[in-house]
């Protein structure tokens, strides 16, 4: 027999917690900011500016939901995951 639980990873830990909300901040300013300057910058000289933290955390928190998305549609594709529907429908669920 096999127990699987699932654990937040940043679940009731101060500083996780605080890094969330930082990541969800910076989430929504990337949203509304075209960078137009940095990208006027690029184009004139080759180089980016040196990004801010909150931009950087936003690039990261972008490219960690573009990396799930690919991982659940090729893992929804593969043989494997028939098998695990099998033992738990909500395997993809964010819900526990």
């Amino acid at each position: 027999e096999v127990t699987v639980h699932w654990i937040a990873g940043h679940s009731d830990v101060e500083g996780n917690e605080l890094a969330d909300k930082e990541e969800k901040r910076a989430a929504e300013s990337w949203r509304n900011n075209s960078m137009v300057d940095e990208l006027l910058q690029y184009l004139l000289t080759g180089h980016l500016p040196i990004l801010p933290t909150t931009l950087l955390s936003a690039i990261k928190q972008a490219f960690k939901k573009d990396t799930k998305r690919r991982w659940e549609r090729m893992w929804t594709k593969s043989p494997l995951y028939a098998c695990a529907q099998t033992l738990d429908p909500n395997i993809l669920s964010h819900s526990f």
